[in-house]
């Protein structure tokens, strides 16, 4: 239920930036008449989104035995891949989205073109909403249908709630410090899903164990599955109480090696505001005079 929520929590709220951006934009522009072409692309990208995931759900649905085994290790593991890009492809590209976005409301505007107005939200959010399927299908294989919903409508709540004090220009959101933690969470779900599935893939007998299991911490009660930090270690970090060696290796490989990337691009302070403010707010040093014996000899 968490790791559904805090991927339609990011994944939602990216989507709403980008129409909030694009409508605020509009607003500012006096061009209000044409937010009803904005929400018919949003809605059109949602909409085939929606189908995608209908047709997968009823497909994976009618699989069984391994075929459903090796197709939740396929998901888990392009899942993984995709988290990760995403979130270095979001540090990076955050401050330039508002930007590219305005640049080309301005061309559709100048064009005068319905569809390419529309196309502005619709290939954004049509990107989002698929990696956001893709997210909750691979969280599904690791809870229940019902937990994945419930979840990932408490995400995307969240989502909207952002957005709209975004769009409203509320001055207690910090956008930058929400990426960067969520950033950091969604590394740990990423890591997760990895080491779900070579591990899927060893029971499967595709790759070897050496050792299994590594430890066995199943005989305490609170972190075996079944129970609710069990399952919410499971769902958000991809917790095994059992673990074979190369599943763990998975695991801490991932988190040492991208989680070090991650944060070594980060801007510092990554947690909290830059106190421009304080440093700007202080007079410069005057420039002491220059000697007079220099200034003779220059002349």
């Amino acid at each position: 239920m968490v790791g559904s929520a805090l991927i339609l929590l990011r994944e939602g709220l990216e989507g709403a930036l980008i129409i909030a951006i694009v409508l605020a934009y509009l607003g500012k522009l006096g061009r209000r008449d044409r937010f009803p072409v904005i929400w018919a692309g949003a809605g059109v990208a949602i909409g085939i989104a929606l189908a995608l995931g209908v047709i997968l759900f009823a497909t994976i649905g009618e699989l069984h035995g391994d075929a459903r085994k090796i197709t939740f290790t396929a998901i888990m593991l392009t899942a993984s891949g995709v988290l990760t890009w995403m979130i270095f492809w979001m540090r990076k590209q955050a401050r330039a989205v508002k930007g590219e976005l305005q640049q080309k409301v301005d061309q559709a505007l100048l064009v005068g073109s319905a569809g390419a107005l529309a196309g502005v939200v619709f290939v954004g959010v049509l990107r989002e909403s698929i990696e956001t399927v893709l997210f909750f299908l691979a969280a599904a294989g690791q809870t229940s249908t019902l937990n994945s919903l419930v979840g990932g409508s408490l995400g995307l709540a969240g989502a909207i709630v952002l957005a709209i004090g975004f769009y409203k220009g509320a001055s207690w959101m910090d956008l930058r410090q929400f990426f960067a933690v969520s950033g950091a969470i969604v590394l740990l779900f990423a890591a997760g899903l990895f080491a779900r599935g070579l591990a899927e893939l060893q029971v499967l007998g595709a790759i070897p164990t050496f050792w299994y299991p590594v430890f066995d911490l199943s005989w305490i009660t609170p972190l075996a599955p079944g129970n609710f930090l069990g399952d919410l270690a499971r769902g958000l970090f991809g917790w095994n109480p059992a673990p074979s060696i190369e599943e763990l290796g998975a695991w801490v490989g991932y988190v040492a090696v991208i989680g070090t990337l991650y944060f070594r691009g980060l801007p510092r302070p990554w947690f909290g505001r830059m106190p421009v403010r304080a440093a700007a707010s202080k007079p410069a040093p005057a420039a002491a005079p220059a000697p007079a014996a220099e200034t003779s000899d220059a002349a």
